[in-house]
């Protein structure tokens, strides 16, 4: 069974931070995607992060872990940090979708040949 180590857990983590500054940082049309129903385009970014976690040794736990913290940090910053944030806020449905596309770009990465 797969499982990532903790370097390769920060290694993962430090990718993720540098994202997300860059997307704080760098100008571009995701400061005006809206948050969907279901789904919206950040549905591909969690496909892809899903993608990389497989590829960096993640278990599909480790990865839906990440995805829990990563949903949470969200929560958080929408309610005591609005002003980190962009969008509407998420409604349950796009939540549960955001795990899905991550289990999805696991699978994904995974089984790839």
């Amino acid at each position: 069974m797969q499982r990532a180590t903790t370097q390769e857990l920060l290694q993962y983590g430090a990718l993720f931070a540098a994202y997300v500054a860059a997307l704080h940082t760098v100008d571009g049309p995701w400061e005006r995607w809206s948050k969907g129903e279901v789904i919206d385009n950040w549905w591909l970014t969690h496909i892809a992060w899903g993608y990389l976690g497989a590829r960096m040794n993640q278990s599909l736990g480790q990865q839906m872990a990440l995805t829990a913290a990563n949903e949470a940090a969200e929560a958080w910053a929408r309610r005591y940090r609005p002003d980190w944030t962009w969008g509407t806020h998420e409604s349950p449905a796009n939540v549960t979708m955001d795990f899905v596309a991550n289990a999805l770009g696991w699978y994904i990465g995974r089984y790839q040949r």
